[in-house]
């Protein structure tokens, strides 16, 4: 029993996939990062001794028991405790030391870009520590970071993480708004790991994209993150919405079955498959991307699918940013869409939209409510878009919100609720950082 028992879990922590970034280093650099010392023991070091403990406690409890001349139903009930505390310390440590190789990895590839600073991002909600608090939004030089100090994880599941710092910078007298630290992707592989490496976003497929459309959402990715740098916390995929999809099926058939397997030990595996079928639909169904729809932002309710969460881009427009940019005239032309929402950036910025709604709860404002529910669909559509209220989004305030925030964004004189909506959400942007 302990040496079956030993090889399963030597087998499950064997079998946790490497994260993302960890793909965009040489064995020899993974090598070096798991050799470092970090508490006083490399990450080896860290998972056996776990093992062993477990595997030490549970041989413990059955010579105890059957010296003892206990029952196998009471060593039985002993060794599930064991297991059940067991199984939390493995996530525990597995959790920390993903967080804490992430990390690594990421101030390795700052380094390779030659970025010198990077900034402390915490998860702010009522789980954050007071160290990662305190150190929320600090900037640290790379070089001068030294192992467990300065950079996350600060303490065990700490959720705490890095984005690149940079300084701004015009890039010539003429184009103030150019920032010399953007850096433009010369392929889609590029692109793909600037999105990793810089952006610090773990999952990512432009897949199916053009080169431009690919660059536009980078460069719009990095502004926003930015100016807010909240959202970074929001995106742990981006890219193209059939890529996501095909993982989210992937993935989602093996969680459903295994809930399953757990609640129904005696139900045939031919049944469960079939119900796992009908969840995946609805779940799918959900997730449905409309050819006409141009992109898609997601902030999914279950911790399972926060791998996914983020915003994505539809390849039958991505793919040929030309035709992108075609429809999007047209769009403001016919007044479906906002003026100066003509561009690929603008599409992006709607999406940012919906997740800063999402992070603010802008659409909950009575203020923004009685903004939209004085005027009639016409001046609507005259005043912002048609799309501002014509779509099938079930809270009819959110594309209001987003159709706005895209205006302001991307219009150099937005209109009147244009401005409104984009100075509330500044303004509950401040106090929501004060809290």
């Amino acid at each position: 029993v302990i040496q079956n028992t030993y090889k399963n879990i030597s087998e499950y922590l064997g079998s946790i996939k490497a994260d993302a970034s960890f793909s965009m280093l040489k064995t020899d650099a993974i090598q070096d990062l798991l050799s470092i010392k970090w508490l006083g023991e490399n990450y080896s070091d860290r998972v056996w001794k776990n093992t062993n403990l477990l595997a030490k406690r549970m041989e413990d409890i059955l010579l105890d028991g059957i010296v003892s001349g206990k029952s196998i139903d009471f060593m039985a009930k002993q060794i599930n405790k064991i297991m059940r505390a067991g199984s939390f310390n493995c996530e525990r440590l597995i959790r920390t030391e993903t967080n804490f190789f992430h990390n690594r990895t990421s101030l390795k590839a700052y380094k390779d870009y030659g970025i010198e600073k990077y900034e402390f991002l915490a998860t702010i909600d009522s789980r954050t520590s007071p160290i990662c608090s305190k150190l929320n939004g600090q900037i640290f030089y790379i070089d001068k970071a030294k192992t467990g100090v300065n950079y996350p994880p600060m303490h065990p599941f700490c959720r705490s993480t890095t984005v690149a710092y940079f300084e701004e910078e015009p890039l010539q007298q003429d184009d103030k708004d150019s920032i010399i630290t953007y850096i433009e992707s010369k392929s889609i592989k590029e692109a793909e790991d600037y999105a990793k490496n810089i952006l610090n976003i773990k999952n990512v497929s432009y897949k199916g994209c053009d080169l431009k459309t690919a660059n536009e959402w980078n460069k719009g990715l990095y502004d926003n993150f930015r100016r807010f740098p909240e959202l970074k916390e929001r995106f742990s995929f981006v890219g193209e919405c059939y890529e996501r999809n095909k993982l989210i099926k992937l993935e989602t058939k093996e969680y459903y079955m295994s809930i399953l397997k757990d609640k129904y030990p005696y139900a045939r595996t031919e049944e469960l498959e079939e119900v796992a079928t009908k969840e995946i639909k609805k779940l799918m169904k959900s997730l449905t991307i409309g050819k006409y729809t141009y992109a898609q932002s997601w902030s999914p309710n279950h911790v399972f699918f926060d791998r996914y969460k983020g915003i994505t881009v539809n390849k039958h427009w991505g793919k040929n940013s030309n035709e992108f940019l075609k429809a999007l005239k047209d769009d403001v032309s016919t007044k479906f869409h906002p003026i100066g929402c003509d561009t690929i950036r603008s599409v992006l910025d709607h999406e940012i939209g919906h997740q800063i709604d999402d992070l603010l709860g802008i659409s909950n404002l009575k203020k923004v409510q009685e903004l939209f529910d004085r005027y009639t669909s016409e001046q609507l559509t005259e005043n912002i878009s048609k799309y501002s209220w014509d779509n099938s989004n079930p809270n009819k305030y959110s594309e209001f919100i987003a159709e706005a925030w895209a205006e302001y964004c991307n219009n150099s004189e937005p209109r009147e609720i244009a401005n409104k909506i984009g100075k509330i959400i500044e303004e509950e942007y401040k106090k929501w950082k004060k809290k």
